[in-house]
């Protein structure tokens, strides 16, 4: 299970812990740095959770590797505007569970991923993800075919063809005002 932002109060990074006494089968990694960080790290330490880690921020591309070595992401936020790392963990094809207090406009719930209204259906759509390799899978593809759409190769004529459509409609003096 793998997460990266900031290690800050609105990102909920503590979830980690309570996701790896959880679930002591599977294995939590958080990217990422923050004033959370060390204290998380010596709670971890005392607590003797070996199946959570901190390893600190990473590149993009080796984020983007350790992303595809994953099998789900997870994003405990309960602050975010629309989170583009939803989309990077989607584009590796990863199954991904976050919270609605944000447009995770990446994750269809029951598609590719689950948002989750509190944190105790949270903690639900985790532990149904660890428990069945076949929906992470199917979730997983899902995420990576919705990634498609996302691709500057489909994005790009789209935009291309509004701003020439929002020129000529200035030129004719038909622009909305």
């Amino acid at each position: 299970m793998v997460c990266a932002g900031s290690f800050s109060p609105r990102k909920r990074p503590e979830i980690f812990l309570d996701l790896a006494r959880r679930h002591p089968e599977a294995d939590f990694t958080w990217y990422g740095d923050g004033e959370l960080r060390a204290p998380l790290l010596e709670q971890a330490r005392r607590e003797a959770l070996c199946n959570v880690f901190f390893p600190g921020p990473l590149q993009s591309a080796v984020l983007a590797d350790a992303f595809r070595e994953a099998d789900i992401f997870v994003l405990p936020s309960i602050a975010e505007g629309v989170p583009k790392v939803t989309q990077e963990a989607a584009a590796c094809g990863l199954p991904v569970i976050c919270m609605n207090y944000y447009e995770p406009i990446s994750v269809e719930t029951g598609r590719n991923g689950f948002v989750a209204e509190d944190d105790e259906t949270y903690f639900a759509h985790v532990a149904a993800l660890v428990a069945d390799a076949g929906l992470r899978a199917r979730m997983g593809a899902a995420s990576a075919e919705m990634a498609q759409e996302w691709s500057w190769a489909t994005l790009a004529p789209r935009w291309q063809a509004t701003i020439r459509e929002a020129v000529f409609r200035a030129q004719l003096g038909c622009d909305d005002k």
